[in-house]
């Protein structure tokens, strides 16, 4: 289809109109057989039409043409070719907004009778109606309103009630169709797992069944068992009491024998302890007077029993301080060896008192 030929403010040139819109050229193509010129789209149209009837022919002349897939002897020629002089000739051309005149056969009075006054050239002809013209009909861009109104209108209508309005039901109703599908699905999903748990429940029962047979069989069987065996273990049981007694009486005699022996240990270890006390009253005794000695030595040369040997008099120190770390440490030695036997005497009597309890 070609461009109307009310939109231009002069009245277009004859050969720049199309013998088959009658509208001026718009994407202008010859035919290389005839030349003659046409719209693209409305080649085309005639071309496809006049195939089905008696083979592709010019829609003017009905001179026989080539198709570009080589039907009708063409040899796969194209015989379309675009008329570049022609076209730039027409979008030169200074034309009106498509808005800019009344159009009588309309039944909307406002929105036939609202003028733009914009002019300029065919190419910017498109591109106007597109994006300025101030009475062009446009849709809401908000997401479910559906609005159209022209497009100075339509600064007025975004943001008002019925748009928020619109927009707000479609999300409400975009909301509840998702809601009823997730629904649906969740559905059929319950239907799904109830159907499955209405079969699992019945093999369930099935061996529930199964294994209650079972186990009354067990029952009767373990009750034979334990017949037999509670016959068996009454028979062991009287002849391990038997064993039993005759150990327990052994045991017993045992216990008297040690029991002796212990009390004749306990004696011995009476007259061992009060030895072992006079003992260790002569030697505390003999450690004071042994004291007193110290004290009246003088510096003389004698012999002295010191640790392993001998060591001459001559060579030691009288002094004040060596004679009295001499005295400690031979009252350290005595001390530890009645340390020893008091530790031998108590673990005899450690002894003694453990078996005591044993026997006790």
């Amino acid at each position: 289809m070609g461009h109307p030929t009310n939109i231009f403010l002069t009245k277009p040139d004859a050969n720049y109109t199309c013998s088959i819109c009658l509208d001026v050229f718009a994407d202008p193509h010859f035919l290389q057989q005839c030349g003659h010129t046409f719209c693209k789209d409305c080649l085309t149209s005639a071309i496809t039409q006049s195939c089905q009837k008696d083979g592709p022919s010019c829609p003017e002349c009905r001179c026989k043409i080539a198709t570009s897939d080589g039907s009708n002897g063409g040899g796969g020629v194209n015989t379309m070719h675009r008329v570049r002089v022609i076209e730039s000739a027409v979008q030169n051309q200074m034309v009106r907004c498509k808005n800019a005149y009344l159009d009588d056969d309309c039944n909307d009075y406002e929105y036939c009778h609202q003028e733009c006054s914009w002019t300029g050239k065919l190419s910017e002809w498109s591109m106007h109606a597109a994006r300025e013209c101030p009475v062009e009909i446009v849709a809401c861009s908000v997401p479910g309103c559906a609005h159209k109104c022209p497009r100075r209108e339509m600064k007025s209508h975004v943001g008002s009630a019925a748009c928020i309005s619109a927009a707000m039901q479609s999300k409400i109703q975009e909301g509840v169709a998702s809601s009823t599908a997730h629904i649906v699905q969740e559905k059929q999903l319950l239907q799904q797992q109830i159907t499955t748990l209405k079969r699992e429940k019945r093999e369930a029962q099935s061996l529930f069944q199964n294994e209650l047979e079972k186990s009354k069989l067990l029952q009767d069987e373990n009750n034979v068992l334990r017949n037999k065996v509670k016959s068996k273990k009454n028979a062991k049981l009287r002849e391990q009491n038997n064993e039993m007694s005759a150990k327990i009486q052994l045991l017993e005699l045992q216990i008297e024998n040690e029991r002796e022996g212990m009390q004749f240990a306990i004696k011995s270890y009476e007259e061992r302890r009060r030895g072992l006390e006079v003992e260790n009253g002569r030697l505390r005794g003999l450690l004071e007077v042994a004291g007193d000695k110290k004290k009246m030595r003088k510096k003389k040369r004698i012999s002295l029993d010191v640790e392993d040997g001998d060591v001459e008099v001559g060579d030691m120190d009288f002094g004040a301080e060596a004679v009295e770390k001499r005295r400690k440490k031979r009252k350290r030695r005595v001390k530890e060896e009645n340390n020893k036997r008091a530790g031998a005497v108590s673990t005899d009597a450690n002894d003694i008192l453990r078996l005591m309890r044993v026997v006790g």
